[in-house]
């Protein structure tokens, strides 16, 4: 539990197109996924398409709309809402992160 709390608060944060832009890694904060002008972990987690149907599934899990206001009693309610929403968080973090490794090894589409 405390290894996957770890890797959510701390453990990706350079996958978000805001993050970069704003350090002079990329030319523009822009999201990858969708083209939002934004790309930070608020966007990437509630607001991307990218990611529209993992959250469907979680607010099923939940029972509650996926939101910035709702995750964390979501969270504390039970194993299994901590277990998915944890696990959801961290397929988004980490498909983020391989796919950004990819775009600095190609400077390429480091836009």
């Amino acid at each position: 539990v405390f290894e996957n709390s770890t890797f959510i608060c701390v453990g990706c944060v350079w996958c978000f197109g805001e993050y970069l832009w704003r350090f002079k890694r990329r030319d523009v904060s822009v999201c990858h996924d969708c083209m939002a002008p934004v790309d930070d972990a608020e966007h990437a987690l509630f607001l991307c398409d990218r990611w529209w149907r993992l959250r469907k599934k979680l607010e099923v899990i939940t029972g509650a709309e996926f939101s910035s206001e709702t995750v964390v009693k979501s969270m504390l309610e039970n194993q299994e809402k901590w277990d998915a929403l944890c696990g959801f968080v961290i397929n988004v973090l980490k498909t983020r992160e391989e796919e950004e490794r990819q775009r600095q090894r190609d400077p390429a589409n480091n836009e």
